[in-house]
């Protein structure tokens, strides 16, 4: 993983830096599964706002997240704590999208109970009972 740290109006300290890449290993080592392949810190000030912004890279995913405090060391855990947020979020998406039930596999679903009640014992060695046609016989 690559750790890209720069600064616009802001000179960046050694004790930032040394958090900002320990943040980064924490958060590529609890998504190890994304293959996070970069992440860029840009640290900036603006008035009296010490704003750090983020960019992560993984397979097939980019996120952005920005911070603003008074600390510039706040700042750097607000916006791990955006990106954590955001990566869990994606994460729970692509795990609701793959579960979703087939329409045509429930209509085809068969209990043994509803065969023994038609009497047709013969349909429980093909595997499967067409819902539709008990409802097209009633």
């Amino acid at each position: 993983m690559e750790v890209i740290i720069s600064a616009k109006q802001y000179e960046i300290n050694e004790a930032l830096k040394a958090q900002a890449e320990e943040l980064a290993a924490k958060l590529a080592e609890s998504y190890k599964n994304q293959k996070i392949t970069s992440i860029r810190f840009m640290f900036s000030v603006e008035r009296n706002w010490q704003i750090a912004d983020t960019l992560l890279n993984a397979k097939n995913l980019t996120l952005h997240a920005t911070a603003r405090t008074n600390d510039m060391r706040v700042s750097l855990a607000n916006v791990i704590d955006k990106l954590d947020k955001q990566m869990r979020r994606y994460l729970e998406r692509i795990q609701d999208n793959s579960i979703k039930a087939d329409p045509i596999a429930k209509q085809k679903m068969w209990t043994s109970a509803e065969l023994r009640e038609l009497g047709d014992d013969d349909d429980l060695e093909e595997g499967y009972y067409d819902r539709s046609e008990k409802a097209a016989q009633s």
